[in-house]
């Protein structure tokens, strides 16, 4: 009897310490996470909620702010370069004139002139050109009035000449007239319309000069490119895409451009031309051209400065009212993409199917409902079923 008795103690003994074991071992793991789900023993995490909005998923490329309306100005005359009244940026209208030519067989060896250009007199400058002007027309009118007389005498002495009324070197003597009379009036003409404009390199429109290839004194011959006038009412941004990139590109595609010197504003503009060859850009990479048509006003293209570096942003795609979460939320391998669910402090993984993912955010088509949270940091440590404490 005692010895059944022992034994019976012993078994009760053994049966308690087994059941406080168990105890104990359910304690650590599901007991202090459910009772205490703060203490510190649970693991923390950041979590953001799936909410409804636009995303865009976007190709990023560098480039300048440029014209695809450049026209070239060149010398008429060798001379040197005076009265220089213009640099790179300026913005000049039609017929202002940039500078002035000095070319010794339009100037001559004039004292006065040479005087006004020393001092830059402009007004000196311009009376001389008037004066100048004046006795040109004064030449050409002389000429033309000469040239009419002439071609009319001849034209009758050739009429009298068919009827026997006069000899062969009245005619002669006529004809040798008049065609001293035309040579001397075309000669004119062209001193007039021709000689004086040599002189005067003149804005042929409105624009901004983006190169300036001249300073005050410079020797320029006849066809030197003195200037590169570039028209801001046709802006495009030439950026440079990424090889790996360029198959997403399309023409028409809406683009955002950005820049230090414009910023805040933020244009928009489409792609109008993908260039057929990729090349080596000043960043080392191999990309490709592309030229994207600006959009803007008048009181926009003020603010613009030429050739200023600019970020072009190109819209491959774009979502209204999509369900998007945090790119970083995604737990992605070959087979399925998934999600950390919170759900009463406790984690559960649950699989989604995606559809625009950009560099911040991706949406989800299906497998999480608005207003659901998703774990952002801290998830690499988690197992599902883990109960967490969210951090602020």
């Amino acid at each position: 009897m005692n010895i059944f008795n022992l034994l019976l103690k012993l078994v009760n003994l053994l049966i308690i310490i087994i059941v406080i074991l168990i105890g104990y071992k359910w304690w650590n793991h599901y007991g202090q996470q459910t009772f205490f789900p703060n203490n510190s023993e649970t693991k923390e995490i950041k979590v953001a909620s799936a909410k409804r909005g636009k995303i865009k998923y976007q190709i990023v490329a560098s480039g300048k702010v440029s014209s695809d309306k450049i026209k070239k100005i060149q010398s008429k005359t060798s001379g040197i370069v005076k009265l220089l009244s213009c640099k790179e940026g300026d913005k000049v209208k039609a017929e202002d004139v940039l500078c002035i030519i000095k070319s010794p067989t339009i100037f001559g060896n004039s004292k006065e002139i040479e005087k006004a250009l020393f001092h830059k007199r402009v007004k000196v400058l311009e009376n001389y050109l008037r004066k100048t002007y004046n006795n040109k027309l004064e030449a050409l009118e002389s000429a033309e009035i000469n040239y009419h007389s002439t071609l009319e005498k001849y034209s009758q002495l050739k009429l009298l000449y068919q009827e026997k009324a006069i000899s062969k070197q009245e005619l002669t003597e006529s004809e040798i007239a008049f065609e001293r009379a035309e040579f001397q009036y075309h000669s004119a003409k062209f001193a007039f319309e021709q000689e004086l404009e040599l002189s005067r390199v003149i804005a042929p429109g409105s624009g901004t000069i983006i190169l300036n290839r001249v300073t005050e004194g410079t020797e320029v011959e006849t066809g030197s490119e003195l200037f590169l006038l570039a028209d801001m009412s046709s802006l495009i941004a030439k950026v440079v895409v990424d090889e790996a990139d360029i198959e997403e590109v399309k023409i028409g595609q809406k683009v955002e451009i950005s820049g230090e010197s414009f910023a805040p504003l933020m244009l928009s503009g489409v792609v109008e031309k993908i260039g057929a060859y990729a090349y080596q850009s000043e960043r080392g990479f191999s990309g490709i051209e592309v030229i994207c048509r600006i959009n803007l006003n008048k009181e926009v293209a003020k603010l613009l400065i030429l050739e200023s570096s600019c970020i072009a942003k190109i819209i491959i795609e774009e979502k209204e009212n999509a369900l998007c979460i945090p790119s970083i939320a995604l737990l992605a391998n070959e087979e399925k993409t998934q999600v950390f669910v919170v759900n009463n402090s406790q984690v559960h993984l649950r699989k989604v199917k995606i559809g625009i993912i950009t560099q911040d955010l991706v949406e989800i088509t299906d497998g999480l409902k608005e207003g659901e949270k998703v774990v952002t940091i801290g998830s690499l440590d988690l197992q599902p079923g883990d109960y967490v404490k969210i951090k602020k």
